[in-house]
């Protein structure tokens, strides 16, 4: 049973909390890739590859920023990666600067109604970022099924932000920046709760409309007090958040001016710190600091916790790309609160991979992590592509105790966490094969699966 924690909305300055503390480090430890771990290629050629998402079926959708998205279809396998020619869907966008086709993802009952949902910067003069939703008809995403949910201005053609994804909780979030141009400008309509920009919302995917719980929701009218939708403000712009699967808190990426990008765990109601009069020196007074800063900036993109087993190292980690520096980087989600973070490592280097900054990181469902690169600063060059991390020597997620196998022992070691849900001080991601925030009869079955199996 998921157990999520319930944040009241009192006053800001109880949101600097003893677990949501600075940690000041801006250096990780150096590049090491668990043993047997390895980069694999998985498509080459490709259009700026801004943002990645695996469909229930096992299809990988990517998105070009220049307005096409795209299907890579694998075979039983997860092998022999193959791009369709044809786009599932071409979106006529605006892609200059930060602009495009930016955001992707799939409705929780995709396999029934073969909903869509798509961030993208609109053409024409008004360059407004919208988020519709489009049905997938015979394979192919289908034009005239567009229903619009939300539509935003957008000053300029930078700080668009721009992905989205589905909660825990059933609803759409959505990521936008603060707008762009001088910084005075953007800090004030990123604390101004009727203005949308700056934010991370929070809305219905039927219709886009606000749920009553959001915690600045006054009339359900975004166009009159408080935009109802907002669900945190106080941000420049975070390019990219994730869910994590047990507490279903959200990691979200900060991108700082000249100094502090950030690594923030999202409060709903929370101010991030994006506020008139901010500077590099200090956290202001009833925001929420981050939990890590690069005081250089890294220009964070992509955010994931990986999920996968494939990996059982990694496992519970959360990935967050680099577009200036070409890393990507590692940070243990650390147990059992599952709200602070260990120390960093570089799992990719610029030098690794040649064709620029890495844009994205998703775990895929055969158990992998998968990145995004670049390439060259072109919407149409084709010098993007894909990779995936994996595995190849032998592999025992049930293997609890470290000895190369699955024997009785790992059972036993996963019955003492019997009934143990999440936040109990004795919860173990681990032994919580299914992550679904307890251990029960069913994370016991999945380690049996493994027995009685052992590597070399």
């Amino acid at each position: 049973m998921r157990k999520r924690r319930v944040y009241t909305l009192i006053a800001l300055s109880i949101f600097v909390s003893p677990w949501l503390s600075v940690t000041g480090r801006s250096q990780a430890e150096p590049r090491s890739l668990p043993p047997g771990v390895v980069i694999e290629t998985v498509a080459t050629g490709l259009k700026f590859p801004v943002t990645m998402a695996f469909a229930p079926d096992g299809r990988l959708f990517y998105l070009e920023k220049g307005g096409a998205v795209r299907v890579i279809n694998f075979d039983s396998e997860f092998q022999n990666p193959q791009v369709d020619p044809i786009p599932w869907l071409t979106i006529s966008v605006t892609g200059g600067g930060e602009q495009g086709l930016l955001g992707l993802a799939f409705d929780p009952d995709f396999e029934t109604n073969g909903y869509v949902y798509l961030y993208y910067t609109e053409a024409g003069p008004n360059r407004d970022n919208v988020v519709a939703r489009f049905t997938e008809v015979n394979g192919r995403g289908d034009p005239d099924s567009r229903v619009e949910l939300w539509r935003t201005y957008n000053p300029a053609s930078n700080h668009n932000g721009g992905n989205l994804r589905f909660g825990p909780d059933g609803m759409l979030y959505i990521t936008v920046g603060d707008g762009g141009g001088p910084a005075s400008n953007g800090q004030a309509r990123a604390n101004d709760l009727s203005d949308p920009l700056g934010k991370i919302h929070r809305v219905r995917s039927t219709d886009g409309s606000a749920p009553p719980d959001n915690p600045f929701y006054d009339d359900g009218d975004p166009g009159t007090g408080n935009d109802d939708r907002i669900w945190a403000l106080g941000l420049r712009n975070s390019f990219d958040f994730d869910f994590h699967p047990v507490s279903g808190e959200i990691w979200a990426s900060e991108n700082g001016p000249g100094c502090n990008d950030e690594l923030n765990l999202i409060l709903p109601g929370a101010n991030y710190g994006w506020i008139p009069g901010w500077s590099c020196d200090g956290q202001p007074s009833g925001t929420v600091p981050p939990l890590f800063t690069w005081t250089s900036p890294i220009a964070v993109t992509g955010v994931a916790v990986y999920t996968g087993e494939r990996i059982p190292a990694w496992r519970g980690s959360l990935f967050v790309a680099s577009w200036n520096t070409r890393e990507l980087w590692r940070f243990p989600i650390l147990e059992p609160g599952l709200d602070s973070i260990g120390a960093p490592e570089i799992v990719v280097n610029a030098s690794d991979i040649p064709n620029g900054a890495r844009l994205d990181v998703i775990t895929g469902p055969d158990g992998n992590l998968y990145f995004s690169t670049q390439g060259q600063y072109n919407n149409n060059s084709l010098t993007g592509a894909i990779y995936r991390f994996v595995q190849t020597g032998c592999v025992l997620p049930g293997d609890l105790d470290g000895d190369n196998r699955v024997t009785v022992i790992d059972l036993m070691l996963a019955s003492r966490n019997w009934n143990v849900v999440w936040p109990d001080t004795a919860y173990q991601l681990a032994h919580d094969r299914d992550l679904d925030g307890d251990v029960d009869l069913n994370d016991l079955m999945l380690l049996a699966e493994d027995w009685p199996e052992s590597c070399p």
